[in-house]
């Protein structure tokens, strides 16, 4: 048997949708019963309608709704459990739209679309349609409320974020959508906290507010996005470009830029802060090709954050980033004020079904973002903190810890130092009646022989949090995977050394590809088996298939099932 088969959650960087973020085992289930009733508005019946709200030609209109006036349903879906909700909007024109289950409510509406989102009701079991603002007005059609009978998280960032693609590129994902980042070149789920990027003028050096002996070019390269954006400085004796965006003395900051050579000649360029002078502080090693360079200081005045060069030094660069952080995040676009890009948060997967609580293990391979004096937690619980396993990088810097805490005491606490938290890293906890154990890139670092667990089916969700919504996991996340049994010692070594079989990565392989709808985001684990079986056919033949399929049917649920059959005929 497969290592990855007695596996009961596995969690791999590869399928999501807005508002959650997939595991690859098990699937999600959605229904297949439509809880709404004359969702299609096919004749005036079961809704309940404010007096802004009317049913006609086969749509729900709403034509000027206050956001105290409603269309209502009475259902009987179930107080505690997700739902997938589809619904389409049409003839929009003023205002905003919500739904909500119970007092649940989704996200704000304003244009014409089809919208997805997961909601977990709350306060009753009544569907409503809102209006958000003064007066709205659109039409709804094809509404669909389905019980997700799901491990899969559930998944909001309130705000667009950005994330370095499978291409290398620096790419823009919308709202309540999942970074799946590729900075190391592998797919990485990307949970960052909430920042604010102070410069106004990331990426325009035409509104830079402060040049001095420095010739500036918008528009003059193709930039780390891919689009002919980025800027040239060429420096014409020692000077300096900055935007002149406030700061306060005595505060941490962090910046960063995404800069490359224009030439082959001497280049001595680099940030400079807390000096009119523009003395360089931190120097680029610059290449021809882009990299992001960062530098963190603490002001000594209220301005002076920027590039400086010698003379003749000439670069290009995008990106600038100002953020009241100890570290840089990824990168938040302005273009005329300050934008914040809100916080990751993901959690509530898995289900008693999937999670035992007498025992088991947790594994997961991950990096920090940063040292930062916080603990960051990935945990099973029961939605509290009381009842936990956890993996977690203490506030300790450099520091990897694994807790099981039952009705809230404490039962197990190892501790093992990295050498970088940065740098990622393969870390298990398995546990019984008095036997807890960590493993961390392939050995045994912690024992404890006494302690309690947990009664039966105590354990019931997967958090990247302390269970009860504090001490949130920002990092990043390559494989977080759920045992519902405990795990032998050399099965705890192979999972957390990497020593998978061939056949296991192929396993693994076939479970990103069924996950995912056929997403180009699985060739990473195809690689992966590849390099496993270099001299295949198959193999090759397979990867082949997989490219073919994607191009051809464009990553739909086709490919899925076409690339599917195809791994049965071949393997």
């Amino acid at each position: 048997m497969s290592l990855l088969d007695k596996a009961s959650i596995i969690s791999i960087p590869i399928a999501y949708d807005e508002g959650t973020y997939n595991n690859a085992k098990p699937q999600q289930v959605i229904g297949p019963a439509n809880e709404v009733t004359n969702g299609t508005f096919d004749y005036d019946l079961d809704w309940t309608l404010g007096t802004k709200w009317s049913i006609s030609g086969g749509k729900l209109n709403s034509v000027g709704t206050l956001s105290s006036d409603t269309a209502s349903q009475a259902t009987s879906i179930v107080i505690g459990k997700t739902y997938k909700v589809q619904y389409t909007i049409s003839q929009y024109a003023l205002g905003g739209v919500r739904i909500k289950l119970g007092s649940a409510a989704g996200q704000t509406r304003t244009n014409d679309g089809t919208y997805i989102e997961y909601i977990t009701c709350a306060g009753s079991s009544t569907i409503y349609f809102e209006g958000t603002s003064i007066s709205n007005t659109m039409a709804i059609d094809d509404v669909s409320v389905k019980l997700a009978t799901a491990t899969d998280f559930t998944f909001s960032r309130s705000s667009v974020g950005t994330r370095i693609n499978e291409a290398a590129l620096v790419e823009e994902i919308a709202a309540d959508i999942p970074r799946i980042n590729y900075d190391n070149g592998f797919g990485a789920l990307l949970l960052e906290p909430q920042s604010t990027n102070l410069c106004t003028e990331s990426s325009n050096v035409d509104n830079w507010s402060n040049l001095s002996n420095v010739t500036a070019t918008a528009n003059y390269d193709y930039s780390p996005t891919g689009d002919f954006n980025a800027n040239r400085l060429l420096f014409t004796a020692n000077g300096y470009a900055y935007n002149n965006d406030a700061q306060v003395a005595s505060t941490e900051y962090t910046i960063s830029v995404w800069a490359k050579r224009n030439d082959t000649g001497e280049q001595n360029v680099g940030f400079f802060v807390n000096s009119a002078t523009g003395t360089i502080v931190s120097p680029f090693k610059l290449t021809d090709r882009w990299q992001r360079f960062d530098y963190t200081y603490t002001a000594t005045n209220t301005g002076y954050a920027g590039i400086a060069g010698e003379s003749k030094a000439d670069i290009s660069f995008y990106g600038f980033q100002r953020e009241a952080l100890p570290y840089a995040t990824s990168l938040v676009e302005t273009s005329g004020s300050a934008v914040t890009r809100l916080k990751d948060e993901c959690n509530n997967a898995g289900s008693q079904f999937y999670i035992d609580s007498t025992q088991g293990a947790l594994y997961a391979e991950i990096a920090a973002l940063y040292n930062d004096s916080t603990n960051r937690i990935i945990s099973l619980s029961d939605g509290t903190s009381a009842n936990v396993v956890s993996l977690l990088y203490s506030s300790t810097a450099n520091e990897l810890q694994a807790w099981v805490r039952v009705s809230g005491i404490l039962q197990a606490q190892l501790t093992y130092t990295l050498s970088n938290a940065t740098n990622a890293v393969k870390c298990a906890l398995k546990y019984r009646n008095n036997e807890f154990g960590l493993w961390v890139d392939g050995e045994n670092v912690g024992w404890d022989y006494s302690g309690s667990v947990f009664s039966a089916n105590t354990l019931n969700t997967l958090h990247f949090d302390d269970g009860g919504g504090l001490n949130e996991f920002f990092g990043k996340a390559t494989a977080v995977i759920v045992f519902d049994e405990f795990l032998s010692d050399t099965e705890m070594e192979n999972l957390t050394g990497g020593n998978l079989s061939d056949a296991e990565y192929v396993d693994l392989f076939e479970l990103r590809v069924a996950a995912d709808g056929g997403s180009l985001e699985a060739i990473a684990c195809l690689l992966a088996a590849l390099d496993a079986i270099p001299e295949s056919d198959d193999a090759r033949r397979l990867f082949d298939v997989y490219n073919n399929r994607c191009a051809l049917l464009g990553g739909g649920t086709e490919a899925r099932a076409c690339t599917i059959t195809e791994l049965d005929n071949l393997l």
